[in-house]
C-alpha cells in the first residue's frame, strides 16, 4: 500500500513528535543529567538538528512542520520526565520550559529546513537524471 503525501506527511509529524518526546525521555537514562541541555558537548543540539534533518529528507515539504512536531514532541516528553521523577519538579524547570526548550527547538527547525531544501534538490536531480 502507497501512502499519499497527506498521510507521508501524518507519518512525518508523528514521527517527529516521537523524536522529540524520546530525546527527552530517553536522555535521563543515557546522560544521567535530568535535562538534555545540561549533557556535556553538543549532543542534545545535534540530535535535534539530525533529527529534523532526516524527517525533512524523507518529506520535503513544511519543514515549519516537522521543526513544531519536534517541539510538541520534546514538550511531552519535558512533562513526562517532571511527572515521573522521584524529586518533583523545580521551579525553575518552568524557566526551561518556556525559554530554554523553545530555543533549542529551532536547532530542530533548522535541520528540518536543510533537510526539506537538500531532499527537494535530489529529488529535482534525481528527475532530470531520469529524463
Amino acid at each position: 500500500m502507497s501512502l499519499t503525501p497527506k498521510n507521508k506527511e501524518w507519518v512525518a509529524f508523528g514521527c517527529s513528535l516521537f523524536f522529540g518526546a524520546f530525546l527527552w525521555i530517553a536522555s535521563p537514562l543515557v546522560t544521567g543529567h535530568q535535562e538534555p541541555w545540561d549533557s556535556p558537548g553538543r549532543t542534545y543540539q545535534g540530535l535535534l538538528f539530525f533529527g529534523g534533518l532526516a524527517i525533512g529528507l524523507s518529506v520535503p515539504r513544511r519543514f515549519w512542520l516537522w521543526g513544531l512536531g519536534i517541539l510538541l514532541g520534546q514538550i511531552i516528553g519535558f512533562t513526562w520526565c517532571v511527572a515521573t521523577s522521584p524529586e518533583g519538579g523545580d521551579p525553575l524547570m518552568l524557566l526551561g520550559l518556556f525559554i530554554a526548550l523553545p530555543l533549542f527547538s529551532l536547532f530542530g527547525l533548522v535541520g528540518s529546513f536543510f533537510g526539506t531544501v537538500t531532499g527537494k534538490l535530489f529529488r529535482k536531480l534525481m528527475r532530470k537524471g531520469n529524463q
